[in-house]
């Protein structure tokens, strides 16, 4: 878990998804993936739309890429309908305020 948090595998081919962002395998569940293709098909009619949303914060530590940024949130994709109300649910670290301030304005 520590390799992976720390990008160690970051150069690494994994297997690609169909718009070509790279993902490891099975890693998303089936809901989320059907969410990020509805919001890629349009015209969703909701009215709020995140597409493909990336944070990275600049970071002095270089991964074996020698990356000087550390991504905390990468192609987020939802909708809201209006009135319908929702949370992000997520291990510690997963990027959950920083998509919500990245919303806000907040950084």
């Amino acid at each position: 878990m520590f390799l992976i948090e720390k990008g160690f595998w970051k150069c690494c081919n994994w297997n690609a998804t169909d718009d070509g962002n790279k993902t490891v395998a099975n890693e998303l569940d089936n809901d989320v993936v059907e969410e990020y293709q509805r919001i890629n098909r349009g015209n969703t009619g909701d009215i709020i739309e995140i597409k493909n949303l990336r944070k990275s914060y600049n970071s002095p530590e270089s991964s074996c890429c020698n990356s000087q940024s550390q991504v905390a949130v990468s192609n987020l994709s939802f909708g809201l309908k209006s009135g319908e109300c929702f949370a992000l649910l997520g291990v510690n670290g997963a990027g959950k305020s920083t998509t919500f301030k990245s919303l806000t304005c907040e950084v």
